[in-house]
């Protein structure tokens, strides 16, 4: 369950006793119950971004030749590619990631493709495309 900033407390304490009392007698193991910070997660736009990204790449890679880290030529595409960065910086799921964590993962990407082609790839902005929430709660 997710509580927004400011729900009194009564509320949420309410809502969670209705919850736990309507599974305390379904559940012959007893409840585990997890309580968190609530992190938004990428947004679609975001999403949508980070493709026209990997895309970028692509048209780069067909207009010049340049290859980041000199990976084969079979990873030149959005695919691949997107497996590759992830790996290379340690995201498991991109949907898993929060907002801001989803804005370092593509300024990560697009700062490593403008340093190792010595400042020929041209970074895409996501204010000139137009891709909504972007930077809403960062």
């Amino acid at each position: 369950m997710h509580f927004p900033l400011g729900t009194p407390l009564e509320n949420i304490i309410d809502w969670t006793r209705h919850q736990i009392s309507s599974l305390t007698n379904v559940c012959p193991n007893g409840l585990e119950v997890n309580i968190k910070p609530f992190k938004p997660l990428r947004s679609h736009p975001q999403n949508r971004f980070m493709h026209e990204v990997f895309a970028n790449i692509v048209r780069f890679y067909n207009e010049t030749g340049f290859i980041p880290d000199s990976l084969p030529k079979w990873v030149m595409n959005t695919d691949a590619l997107k497996i590759y960065f992830k790996a290379k910086f340690g995201v498991i799921e991109t949907a898993r990631l929060s907002r801001s964590e989803m804005v370092e993962f593509i300024d990560n990407i697009q700062r490593l493709m403008v340093e190792q082609s010595a400042g020929e790839y041209e970074i895409l902005n996501p204010d000139d495309l137009r891709y909504g929430d972007w930077t809403e709660k960062r």
